[in-house]
């Protein structure tokens, strides 16, 4: 017998089992290559980054230079410092992703 508090165990055991019984059947039909997969996952978004980025560390170093606080030396300052190190961590990415 079921009883209510172990509702939840069996849901979860009985949901666990049907899914591997259908994954693993098509899982064994489909010849899955993962480099392709990774490719086509990760392509869009390293064109998105090589088209943008320069205009995305533009945009916030300027929020900063104007949203930030102190006299305008201090913000200044700080989006420079802001701007470049969000370049540096998109030319990361880039270099990666394997631009």
């Amino acid at each position: 017998m079921i009883k209510t508090k172990n509702i939840g165990k069996y849901a979860y055991y009985t949901t666990l089992v049907l899914s591997y019984c259908c994954i693993s059947s098509e899982a064994l039909a489909v010849d899955f290559n993962l480099d392709t997969g990774v490719k086509a996952a990760l392509d869009p978004i390293v064109d998105a980054l090589k088209a943008h980025w320069g205009k995305g560390v533009l945009i916030s170093g300027l929020a900063s230079a104007l949203l930030g606080e102190g006299d305008g030396r201090q913000r200044a300052m700080r989006a420079g410092f802001g701007a470049a190190a969000g370049g540096g961590v998109v030319l990361g990415l880039l270099a990666m992703l394997g631009s």
